[in-house]
């Protein structure tokens, strides 16, 4: 019991903080009374990169994206930079299927949210390994369908994409 209260802490310290914009409540996590009534706080989340600068958004069209949308978040970043797990969860994938993700790692958080890291030039987690929020779980590259060295995360709930930017905070 004492130990997963040590690890509790470690993580805690370790994790990323999430950087907010002066004078923007971004990144924060709201007081219960701004939760509402009959609301429950959702596990946490934290930043994969950092402050990187987010490059493309979720939703933005373009030719060069898969239906024409982008279904992630694209974040600027040199290849070799580390990528840290944006939750705990389990690791459902981590690999390459020879498609236009490259390098990359699948993860369900333990919310449910699957999120998957894109890309990457290296991989450090390992298939059904535990998730930990802030571990390293590889770095940044430019494998699969790219023009160049940039971290990709997409979001899947239900089986539904959704906006990672709604779970991970900036």
């Amino acid at each position: 019991m004492a130990a997963c209260a040590v690890v509790a802490a470690i993580v805690a310290v370790s994790a990323p903080m999430a950087h907010a914009e002066p004078g923007s409540d971004r990144g924060q996590s709201p007081s219960r009374s701004q939760r509402g009534a009959g609301q429950m706080p959702g596990p946490a989340f934290g930043h994969p990169m950092g402050s990187r600068p987010i490059t493309a958004v979720y939703g933005e069209r373009g030719p060069w994206w898969y239906q024409g949308r982008h279904d992630g978040i694209d974040y600027d970043a040199e290849t070799g930079e580390l990528v840290m797990h944006a939750c705990s969860g389990t690791v459902q994938f981590a690999g390459n299927r020879g498609n236009w993700r490259g390098n990359h790692v699948l993860v369900k958080c333990d919310s449910g949210l699957k999120l998957t890291y894109a890309h990457l030039s290296s991989i450090k987690a390992k298939d059904g390994e535990v998730a930990v929020l802030g571990a390293v779980l590889g770095a940044v590259g430019s494998s699969g369908n790219v023009t160049g060295s940039h971290l990709h995360v997409s979001a899947e709930m239900d089986g539904n994409p959704v906006d990672p930017a709604k779970y991970i905070p900036r």
